[in-house]
Formats: structure tokens, C-alpha cells, sequence
């Protein structure tokens, strides 16, 4: 749901990029970091959001998304039945939605360990041991928080 509405979000404010970036210089001071070097990149970032005012465009890279991250629960769903038994099947979408969203936050360099720290702790929180919850993780690796990006990504590149 988030995403479907960033994408939305995203692909409206590319059609306005002139009034943004009109507004943006009147309320923030000339010569600052802001107008010399973040303005001009967010400006950028919802340029590229413009191929998604195409509705075909925004349906075909809406659904690579959504494919890939069947795939990506369907994965983690099958290792997960084979090491928690007792496992509900909204606990996989738990556990890679926990991931996906720590990933998504400033952590260590390269992000080392903080997949597998969220994963471990987003089935701590629903009662699975901390091994076989480290098993998941170490296995299934980072493949929820990047082939969504890449599978979406290399869709709309061939487009």
C-alpha cells in the first residue's frame, strides 16, 4: 500500500517539477546547502518518477514489484515452513516487511548484519528461536530487500 501511494505520490509531483522547484527558492535563502546541492538532487529523483504518468509505465513496474516480492515471500515462506513447523503464513510477510524496513534506514557500512539483526528480531517478537530465526536470515541472505529493486528496476530499464 505504501508504495503504490509513493509511486503515485512521486509520479504527480513530476509533473509539477517547476512549481516545486519555484517554491523551494522562494522559502529557502540563496547560496545554501540546501539550493546548492539537495534541491537539484530531490529535483532529479522526481524527474525519473515521470515515466509513471503513463498508466502503462506505472502498471508494468507496479507489477514487476509486486511479482518480485511474491517470489521473494514465496522463498522465504518455503524455509521458513521447513525450519518453524508451527509458523503462521502472515509471519513471513512479518518478518521480510520488519527487514525490508530496517534495511531501509541508515545503519552500519555496508548494512553488515542489519538484515539478519531485524530478521532475527521480527521472529523473536513472534516467539521463534533465535536460531532458527538466524537460519532464515543467513540463508535467504538480502534477496527480500533487493530483488524487489532489481527485478522492478531491470523491468522498467527494458521497457
Amino acid at each position: 500500500g505504501l508504495t503504490f501511494l509513493f509511486m503515485i505520490t512521486a509520479a504527480v509531483a513530476s509533473a509539477h517539477l517547476e512549481k516545486i522547484d519555484q517554491t523551494l527558492k522562494k522559502v529557502v535563502p540563496q547560496n545554501t546547502l540546501l539550493q546548492e546541492k539537495i534541491f537539484p538532487k530531490l529535483l532529479n529523483l522526481l524527474e525519473s518518477f515521470s515515466l509513471f504518468r503513463q498508466p502503462s509505465r506505472f502498471l508494468f513496474g507496479f507489477g514487476a514489484l509486486m511479482i518480485s516480492w511474491f517470489f521473494a515471500m514465496a522463498e522465504m515462506h518455503m524455509l521458513q515452513q521447513a525450519l518453524i513447523p508451527r509458523a503462521s503464513w502472515w509471519w513471513t510477510a512479518f518478518a521480510i516487511s520488519a527487514s525490508a524496513f530496517v534495511m531501509a534506514l541508515p545503519s552500519a557500512p555496508a548494512g553488515i548484519g542489519v538484515y539478519e539483526a531485524a530478521t532475527v528480531s521480527a521472529y523473536s517478537l513472534l516467539g521463534v528461536d533465535a536460531g532458527a530465526a538466524l537460519t532464515i536470515a543467513s540463508a535467504f541472505g538480502r534477496s527480500p530487500a533487493q530483488a524487489p529493486v532489481t527485478i522492478a528496476t531491470s523491468a522498467e530499464c527494458t521497457w
